[in-house]
C-alpha cells in the first residue's frame, strides 16, 4: 500500500526526536522547551499500534477471501521472524552494555531493574510490565515495552478473527468490542475499576483499543466487507482532505485542551482517516507519501525505533567527553538531533541488510 512506509518513518522519527530532546536535557542542554514537534512520540507509538491492527486484519481478510481460511501457524511464524530477531538483539546488546561495559568504565550500573528477574520477563515478552514495575529501566530496554504490547495482542488476534468471520454484522461487532475495551481500559487508567496492582500496571500499557480501531478501519476498506463505495468518494474529496489537514493541526497542538480520554479517541479516528487517505485515495493531493528515500527509511523504521537509544549512548559519550563537540551542541542543539537521526538510519540500514534480511527471507517461506 503506497505511502504507508513513509508514515512509518515519520512516526519512528518523531519518537527519536522526542528522545533526542530528552538526551540533551540529560546533558544539561536546554532545547525546544515548548516546541510541539518534540512531544509527539507518544502519539507516534499509538499510530504504530493502529497501523499494525489495520494491516493484520486487512491481510487476514485477503488470505481468508483467497483460501477460505487463515493459517495461524504461518501467521505466528511470520511475526516471530519479523519482530523477535531484532528485539532479542537489542535486548542482548543492552544487557552487555549495562551489565559489563558501562560498569567496567564507570563502576556503576544503570540497568534500572534486577538483572535475572527483569531479563527473564523481557525474554518472555513482558517488557511493558518491566517498565511499569521498575520505572527507572534504562532507555534501550524501556523502548521494548511497545513491542511487548504488540506481541501480547497477537495472542488475541486469532480469537478476534474468529469472531469477525462468524459475525453477521462484522463492523458493528468490532465497533462494540472497541467500545467495551475502550471503556475497560480507561476505567482502569482513571481508577474507576480496581484490579490487583500488577494487573493494573499491565492493563495501563495495553493500548489494544488502537489495534481495534485499525481492525475496524480494515473492515471498512477491505473489498470483502466494505459497506459501500461512499468511503472511496469521501477519501478523494477535496474538502475532506482539507479538513483532515486541519484535524492534524488540532491533533498536534490540541488547542481545545481535550480530556485525555477524548484525546485518545480523537487520535484513533484521525489516524484511521490518515491511513485510509494515504493508502486508498486515488487523488491524494497533500497526502501523497510515496517519496524516496523515505519509503526505504520506512522499511528501516522498526530498526530506527529500537536502535536509536543504543546509538544515543555512543553519541552522548562522544559529546560529553570531547569539549569541542559539547560546545557546538550547546550552541546548536539541533545538530545532536540530526546526528542521532542520521547515525540511527545508518546503523538500521546495516542491521537490516546484514541481519534482519536473513530472517525475512525465511519469513517469505510462510507467505501464502
Amino acid at each position: 500500500m503506497e505511502g504507508l512506509n513513509t508514515l512509518r518513518f515519520i512516526a519512528a522519527a518523531l519518537v527519536l526526536i522526542g528522545h533526542g530532546r530528552h538526551h540533551l536535557h540529560m546533558m544539561n542542554i536546554s532545547y525546544a522547551e515548548n516546541a510541539c514537534a518534540y512531544t509527539q512520540g507518544g502519539k507516534a507509538v499509538n499510530f504504530f499500534f493502529e497501523l499494525s491492527g489495520f494491516l493484520l486484519c486487512y491481510l487476514a481478510l485477503s488470505e481468508i477471501g483467497k483460501y477460505g481460511k487463515m493459517n495461524f501457524r504461518a501467521f505466528y511464524l511470520r511475526r516471530v521472524l519479523r519482530i523477535l530477531p531484532l528485539y532479542y538483539l537489542v535486548l542482548f546488546v543492552s544487557i552487555v552494555v549495562h551489565v559489563f561495559v558501562i560498569p567496567h568504565f564507570t563502576g556503576e550500573s544503570l540497568l534500572g531493574f534486577p538483572l535475572v528477574q527483569g531479563l527473564l520477563m523481557c525474554v518472555l515478552m513482558l517488557p511493558n510490565l518491566v517498565v511499569k514495575i521498575w520505572p527507572d529501566t534504562v532507555g534501550s530496554i524501556n523502548i521494548l515495552w511497545s513491542i511487548g504490547v504488540e506481541e501480547q495482542f497477537y495472542l488475541f488476534f486469532p480469537l478476534l478473527i474468529g469472531i469477525i468471520i462468524r459475525a453477521k454484522r462484522k463492523i458493528l461487532t468490532v465497533l462494540l468490542l472497541y467500545i467495551i475495551y475502550y471503556s475497560f481500559y480507561w476505567a482502569v487508567c482513571l481508577n474507576y475499576l480496581e484490579l490487583p496492582q500488577l494487573l493494573t500496571a499491565w492493563v495501563r500499557t495495553c493500548r489494544f483499543h488502537f489495534m481495534l480501531a485499525g481492525i475496524l478501519l480494515a473492515l471498512l476498506l477491505h473489498p470483502s466487507t466494505r459497506p459501500s463505495e461512499y468511503f472511496e468518494r469521501l477519501l478523494n474529496n477535496f474538502w475532506f482532505q482539507a479538513a483532515l489537514l486541519v484535524a492534524g493541526l488540532i491533533a498536534i497542538f490540541d488547542p481545545i485542551g481535550l480530556h485525555k480520554l477524548l484525546r485518545s479517541l480523537y487520535q484513533a479516528v484521525f489516524f484511521a482517516l490518515v491511513i485510509a487517505t494515504v493508502a486508498f485515495s486515488t487523488r491524494k493531493r497533500w497526502f501523497n507519501f510515496e517519496i524516496q528515500p523515505f519509503t526505504y527509511f520506512g522499511t528501516l523504521s522498526y530498526g530506527i525505533y529500537l536502535l536509536h537509544p543504543l546509538v544515543s549512548y555512543i553519541l552522548r559519550f562522544a559529546v560529553e567527553k570531547i569539549d569541542f563537540l559539547y560546545n557546538i551542541i550547546q550552541q546548536f542543539p539541533i545538530i545532536y538531533i540530526l546526528s542521532l537521526l542520521m547515525l540511527t538510519i545508518w546503523v538500521s540500514h546495516l542491521t537490516y541488510q546484514y541481519y534482519e534480511v536473513r530472517f525475512l527471507k525465511l519469513k517469505k517461506k510462510f507467505e501464502r
